[in-house]
Formats: C-alpha cells, structure tokens, sequence
C-alpha cells in the first residue's frame, strides 16, 4: 500500500501561513520523499527559486516502494510485457532495485504502451486507452510523488478560480489551473496540437493514490 500520509485537505495557498504544523498543511505528500525540513522549503522558497538533485529521491528505493503501492491499489491490467501487478509483487525486491540502477544510472527506458479499447459511455463507439507496463507505472507514480507538491505550489493561486467555474474544491491546483486556462479532460491539448502547451494531468483526485 502507499506512504501517503492523511487524505489530502483543500489545495495550500501559494503564501502558505507559517503557524501551525507544515506536515499537517501538506498532510496527503509521500512521507518516503516529503520530509518536514522539505516542506519547509517548499512553503518558504528553495534558494534561487530551483530545486536541484530531484532525480536521486526518484529513484529512492523508499519512494518506488510506494510507488508500487499506489500502482497496487489501483489494481490496473497489465502492459506490453504481460507483468500482472500481483507478479510484480513476487518478486518486488529485485524489480525495485533494477528500478533504481536503472533510474541512478540514466538507463532507463520507458516501454511501449498497450493499446486497448473500452466502451464509450452513452454510446456504442469504444474509445482507445493506453496502459502502460506496471513497472513503468511504479516510476510514475514515484515522479508524481517528487514533483506534484511543487506544481502544486505553483498553481494553487488558480484555486479561487473554483468558486467561478463550479469545481469541487477538492480539485487539486493543477487541475483548477488548467480549468482557468479553459483547458478540459476532453481537449487535445499535448503540445504538438495546441499552443497551450500543456498536457492534462488527468483529475488528480484528493483521497487515494493515482497512477
């Protein structure tokens, strides 16, 4: 199962207030990553405006050990190379510190992602969906983990934009970010087809873990 601490609470104000405790205010960051001297940083600024050496708590075999627990919970099907989660698991150790080698070592390669086709609800059109492999989503599910608090951060002055575009305010600041932009779920907005230039994080739900 994941780290993550306590469910997430509403989005934290970009002048986060310095009272009170910084692990409760960013209670649902992993824990494997997320220390209270990094959470510090984070609400009071990191020197130069950059975060440097993100790379190393990646590839932290803590971090990818939640990575798989969050990849685990959500019970997804398997990619390319047939690996079940529950297979995955056999053999947990080994596969995390490949991860690792790979990862420190700048040798890692994303596989190939399996193409199926699911129903298209309200309609008898299916729609393709793209899984990728489960150790691909364990990597990124512990990327999620490293920079998500960051983005965060940086969006969440966006968070009034919920009370004039009736979002739920458990909606986190990267999505009420893009909403503001006018950018939704079922808009091609990758890089290469809109000048908005970004790609949908998908809905990043508060309570539970994501892949």
């Amino acid at each position: 199962m994941s780290m993550s601490r306590e469910d997430r609470p509403s989005a934290v104000p970009a002048t986060a207030q310095q009272d009170g405790d910084v692990l409760a205010r960013w209670g649902w960051t992993e824990p494997a990553v997320w220390t209270e001297r990094m959470l510090t940083a984070l609400e009071e600024g990191v020197k130069g405006g950059k975060w440097f050496r993100l790379i190393d708590k990646v590839y932290a075999e803590r971090n990818l050990l939640a990575g798989y627990g969050a990849v685990a919970a959500n019970r997804g099907a398997p990619g390319v190379d047939h690996v079940t989660v529950e297979a995955f698991a056999d053999d947990l150790e080994a596969n995390v510190a490949k991860l690792v080698s790979a990862l420190r070592d700048g040798l890692y390669q994303p596989q190939a992602i399996r193409r199926v086709y699911i129903p298209k609800p309200g309609s008898s059109e299916q729609r393709p969906l793209g899984i990728p492999t489960v150790r691909d989503r364990v990597v990124q599910a512990a990327v999620r983990h490293v920079v998500e608090p960051i983005f965060e951060k940086e969006f969440a002055a966006y968070c009034a934009a919920a009370e004039c575009i009736g979002v739920n305010s458990g909606t986190s600041a990267l999505h009420l970010a893009l909403l503001a932009a006018g950018v939704g779920p079922g808009d091609d907005c990758t890089p290469r087809a809109s000048q908005r230039q970004v790609e949908w994080p998908g809905t990043f739900p508060r309570a539970g873990p994501s892949t």
